[in-house]
């Protein structure tokens, strides 16, 4: 048997037992409820952007969250931090079972 025929007479897989099925099997975490930021006190018209990642568990809370691109004034970052902190979310799915994931945003200060 050559191997093209083999490929050819492959066969799909059945699911693990007990796996449920859905339309979208894998899907990303994401951001529900934005909180509002504020613009911090005392900085003028500075214009920065701060993008921060969370951790997000299976069942939509707030694991962690962290700054990856700071915007070089700590109060900007801090604010970033606070509003991640307080948004909601929703968790992933992983072969249709909800699973922990990240979501990263820019918090853009005007």
């Amino acid at each position: 048997m050559s191997a093209l025929s083999v490929i050819a007479a492959a066969q799909p897989i059945e699911a693990p037992a007990g796996m449920s099925s859905c339309d979208h099997p894998f899907t990303n975490a994401r951001l529900t409820a934005s909180a509002y930021p504020d613009y911090p006190l005392g900085y003028g018209e500075v214009s920065t952007d701060v993008e921060v990642e969370v951790a997000i568990g299976p069942d939509g809370s707030l694991d962690d969250a962290w700054i990856l691109v700071f915007s070089g004034i700590k109060a900007f970052d801090d604010e970033a931090l606070r509003v991640a902190r307080a948004s909601k979310y929703a968790a992933g799915t992983a072969l249709c079972v909800p699973a922990p994931g990240r979501y990263r945003y820019v918090l853009s200060f005007k």
